[in-house]
């Protein structure tokens, strides 16, 4: 009766592992983080952000005019001498991979307005068109164990604002993790069938 008692104590718990395990397996391939990026919607003003223009510049929070594309608010800036930037750091780990996505837009077409992002070994500029928003997705790898987001913008003075909302970085999970996370899971599956099978 005992040893028949701690037969079922183990098959409950291990099997209570396997499923642990493969809940975590599928928020492991899911990829279920938590964007490293602050107020990457701008909800919340400029919390998490840096903004640095001079006295031809400025960098304001949006929330009439043009639709967010993410909540109700979105970032504006404009700088007509050298190129202004919004910014904010967060920690990374050096080597691996991270996706970067947003959405960017213009209250002008003019074609000496400039919107780049520097973000690890990423550098990447954008076109723009009048009133209009689009999305970017990419990856950058990390170069440091703080990496710094970086856009950079520059307009002609009375030309209008660009525009950012929905700014997202997330960690891309490593495949052979996934794999040995996997394998491991299969062993206590195949160790639980035999438990009950005894």
């Amino acid at each position: 009766m005992k040893k028949q008692c701690l037969l079922n104590a183990r098959k409950i718990s291990l099997n209570h592992l396997v499923k642990v395990c493969a809940g975590g397996l599928l928020l492991f391939a899911q990829g279920s983080y938590a964007s490293l990026v602050t107020n990457g919607g701008f909800e919340d003003g400029l919390a998490g952000w840096t903004c640095s223009v001079t006295i031809s510049g400025q960098c304001v929070i949006n929330n009439s005019g043009t639709t967010a594309q993410e909540g109700s608010s979105y970032f504006g800036g404009y700088e007509n001498g050298p190129a202004g930037l919004s910014s904010q750091s967060f920690s990374t780990i050096v080597g691996n991979t991270y996706s970067i996505s947003f959405f960017y837009g213009s209250s002008t077409s003019s074609p000496t307005n400039n919107l780049s992002l520097v973000v690890g070994d990423l550098t990447k500029s954008f076109d723009l068109q009048s009133f209009a928003w689009f999305s970017y997705s990419g990856t950058f790898t990390a170069t440091s164990t703080s990496t710094s987001l970086m856009f950079l913008f520059d307009t002609d003075l009375g030309t209008g604002t660009l525009w950012l909302d929905g700014v997202s970085v997330n960690p891309i999970p490593v495949p052979a993790a996934a794999w040995l996370f996997g394998s491991g899971l299969i062993g206590l599956t195949g160790l639980a069938r035999k438990h009950k099978s005894a």
